[in-house]
């Protein structure tokens, strides 16, 4: 690219006008010392301008602070005082020094690799969806679920952050290793397709279906320690103590998953119950700490009507429900 162009997006960057392109490619840019460099000539090249009229009103110099402080809703404010006397002086020598490059990379969103800032999806209870990334990679989202992820995947490593439950179909990379991060767990693959259930005060679940997953655990330290290496049909399930458990697992129920195939093997009902409620975003109650202690091996259809789950529920327990208003309760016959 010429001198020219590099300029001239340069200019659009501090103006606030480039593209999510344009944006992408001048973040990677003045990463580079001489990006760092022609960056720092060219915000000083606009503040003498700005100098120059010395009549301008504080205005102006407001005009200035907010063009660099206000840039997009993707970069996070650069650390300067709103005040004349000390942008007139501080800045020229931050930038002279080359601290002000430093700060405008210094205060993007961390844990992104230098990309952009985080996009969300967040589905209530009742609905789930596909997304596929930059990468082709495709996440199949849970109900009651958030998943947070880059624009563009284009750093060293590709970091997503899951609350909730999803499916991965992960595009092969060697190079760029994927990470799904759920609190202070990392799952770690190259290439491969898994599930992760990870709800708050509930236990984590990895479930691989094809290919290799690397599970770890950062301690307190923020040390990553590893817990499993998943292969097809393992899963490690991760108690409040984070003592890591792994069980063998069918791999159709791990993919069924992803086309609506709900699969309970040795499940509490209290904790099929849950599941259940985010799927189709109902109530349901169990009369009994007995009954919620109740353990069975159920496979349900989730795009049926709830009624013919819980029907079947129903018939290999030998309880009963009603639906009452907006409410289920599970009861003894």
């Amino acid at each position: 690219m010429q001198e020219t162009e590099i300029k001239i997006l340069l200019k659009k960057y501090i103006d606030q006008q480039c593209s999510p392109e344009e944006l992408a490619f001048v973040l990677n840019y003045i990463q580079l010392p001489e990006g760092k460099q022609a960056l720092e000539e060219m915000l000083l090249e606009d503040w003498n301008s700005f100098e120059i009229d010395k009549t301008a009103p504080t205005e102006d110099a407001d005009r200035w602070y907010e063009q660099l402080n206000n840039r997009t809703t993707e970069q996070q404010p650069i650390p300067v005082l709103r005040s004349y006397a000390w942008l007139k002086y501080a800045a020229i020598l931050l930038l002279v020094t080359g601290l002000g490059a430093w700060l405008l990379l210094e205060w993007l969103p961390k844990g992104t690799s230098g990309q952009l800032a985080l996009l969300e999806k967040y589905n209530p209870r009742g609905q789930r969806t596909r997304i596929t990334l930059q990468d082709s990679s495709v996440v199949y989202l849970g109900a009651d679920s958030r998943l947070r992820y880059p624009e563009l995947l284009n750093g060293n490593t590709r970091e997503i952050f899951l609350e909730g439950e999803a499916f991965f179909e992960v595009k092969h990379d060697v190079k760029h290793p994927f990470i799904v991060h759920t609190g202070r767990v990392q799952t770690q693959v190259l290439g491969t397709s898994f599930k992760i259930e990870a709800f708050k005060n509930q236990r984590l679940k990895v479930a691989v279906a094809t290919g290799k997953v690397s599970v770890g655990y950062k301690d307190h330290t923020d040390a990553l320690r590893s817990l499993a290496i998943l292969t097809p049909g393992k899963e490690v399930s991760l108690n409040a103590a984070n003592k890591a458990v792994i069980s063998t697992i069918a791999i159709a129920d791990i993919t069924g998953w992803a086309d609506g195939s709900l699969a309970f093997n040795d499940a509490r009902l209290d904790e099929i119950a849950r599941e259940l409620e985010r799927w189709y975003n109902t109530k349901i109650i169990i009369k009994g700490d007995k009954l919620k202690a109740y353990s069975l091996n159920i496979n349900v259809n989730g795009k049926a009507p709830v009624t013919l789950a819980l029907d079947a529920i129903m018939g290999a327990t030998g309880l009963k429900y009603r639906v009452n208003k907006h409410q289920i309760i599970i009861s003894p016959k």
